[in-house]
């Protein structure tokens, strides 16, 4: 028996969503669209967003990918088509959201703010708080400023909304 196909077999049974097909070249496979994958995707994005778990520093699309038993692909795949944006993003967009918040309502320093929504640097706290808003943390705390300069929030916002997330 030819090892590719020994191999093709294996891989058809090992449950991990693959799908053989006969096509011009001959045999061809490719990994199935697991829907169980993906609502398991966002359950756990749901949770990941309501307990602000996003402020953690072990938190990537590998680990998510982990507990939902997706590839880090699929869950890459999930947050572009949902948010229109890489993951990395999606957390940084979160946690600046935090930081505005309590920069706004508290008189906490910005040092301890920065480690609260899971920044370990302060200076790269400044610098990408700074590049989504246009204002330095001490900046926007003096002004106040309540506009937003970052318009993909709005999409965070509005699925955290229709999938029964109240953003607090």
């Amino acid at each position: 028996m030819d090892l590719r196909l020994l191999y093709l077999r294996r891989l058809a049974n090992s449950g991990k969503g693959i799908e053989f097909r006969f096509g011009m070249s001959g045999l061809v496979w490719e990994r199935k669209r697991n829907s169980e994958a993906e609502e398991a995707i966002k359950q756990l994005l749901k949770e990941w967003i309501e307990l602000k778990q996003y402020c953690g520093n072990d938190v990537s699309a590998a680990s998510i990918a982990q507990k939902t038993g997706a590839t880090k692909e699929e869950v890459n795949a999930f947050v572009w088509k949902t948010f229109d944006m890489k993951f990395p993003t999606l957390r940084k967009v979160l946690r600046i959201e935090d930081a505005k918040k309590l920069l706004s309502e508290t008189d906490i320093p910005i040092s301890n703010i920065s480690k609260m929504v899971g920044f370990n640097d302060k200076s790269d706290f400044r610098k990408q708080f700074r590049e989504m808003l246009g204002y330095t943390p001490s900046e926007w705390r003096v002004s106040g400023k309540e506009q937003n300069r970052y318009p993909r929030l709005g999409r965070i916002l509005n699925w955290m909304n229709n999938t029964g997330l109240k953003k607090t």
